[in-house]
């Protein structure tokens, strides 16, 4: 999707929000602005990102959740925020 005029800066690409995962955050039919991270930068803890993940061996998604980090487990996790419980915690590699 591309960025809506006047929010171009600082934003390299914009998603539309599909289901519930997130719906506490952003409402289903949301646009999210988004901004490339990459190595050299800070890890964005505490911070929404968009992960891609598999459905199948052959299949994708991307997948926007809140990235969080526990120190006891040296463990970094996706987190839903939404009002429907199901959701799981996703552990995450970076």
């Amino acid at each position: 999707m591309s960025v809506p005029q006047g929010m171009e800066e600082g934003v390299d690409f914009a998603l539309r929000v599909r289901g519930d995962s997130m719906d506490l955050e952003f409402p289903e039919g949301s646009i999210v602005m988004c901004s490339n991270w990459n190595e050299e930068m800070e890890r964005p803890i505490g911070r929404f990102v968009i992960a891609k993940r598999a459905k199948s061996v052959d299949e994708f998604e991307y997948t926007i959740k809140q990235l969080t980090f526990d120190e006891e487990y040296n463990q970094y996790y996706l987190e839903p925020r939404s009002s429907n419980g199901e959701y799981p915690v996703l552990p995450f590699r970076p």
